[in-house]
């Protein structure tokens, strides 16, 4: 099974039927852990996680009138609010919301969340850590791409491996 999903099952459901497929155990199961490991336990621990070169960021954005969102595949506003970010966001866009419903490397969750920010595609910079997954999101959508962190790099690919260098690549002032 693949993250396309070809099918007419949500992005929750293919979500849960990779994770079954990967780790053998039953849906019940899999749903419980998800919950637990990936959206309850991880809240009170995500504050001592936060980059302060990230807020850095963000709020240098903001000065700057730049318009940002977010796009995972997985419900992220309670994890940005536990980070203390959560206000530089304009869009918050989960592959589960239900004018999305599809994992990405479809297009349709990053058009959600630009249309959200009321920017052409073509004006945005999509700022991804996944090159399997993220890449071909952003080129289907038809919006800039740049890799975040330490994946191998694709030939004409715009790489960073720190926030500093993310700040220094949008150019913003310091």
């Amino acid at each position: 099974m693949t993250r396309r999903n070809a099918s007419t099952a949500s992005a929750a459901e293919l979500q849960l039927r990779l994770a079954c497929e990967i780790c053998g155990e039953r849906p019940r199961f899999v749903e419980r852990c998800v919950r637990e490991w990936f959206q309850e336990r991880p809240l009170r621990h995500l504050k001592r996680s936060l980059h302060p070169n990230l807020v850095d960021l963000l709020a240098q954005a903001k000065r700057q009138g730049i318009r940002l969102g977010i796009l995972s595949d997985y419900p992220a506003k309670e994890k940005l609010a536990a980070l203390g970010i959560g206000e530089y966001f304009d869009a918050v866009v989960s592959s589960q919301d239900r004018e999305v419903g599809l994992l990405k490397p479809h297009p349709r969750g990053l058009l959600n969340c630009v249309q959200r920010l009321d920017v052409e595609p073509g004006r945005c910079i999509y700022i991804g850590d996944r090159v399997d997954v993220d890449l071909p999101c952003a080129m289907n959508a038809r919006t800039r791409f740049v890799l975040f962190g330490n994946a191998p790099i694709p030939a004409h690919c715009k790489a960073v491996s720190s926030y500093r260098q993310l700040i220094d690549t949008l150019g913003f002032e310091t």
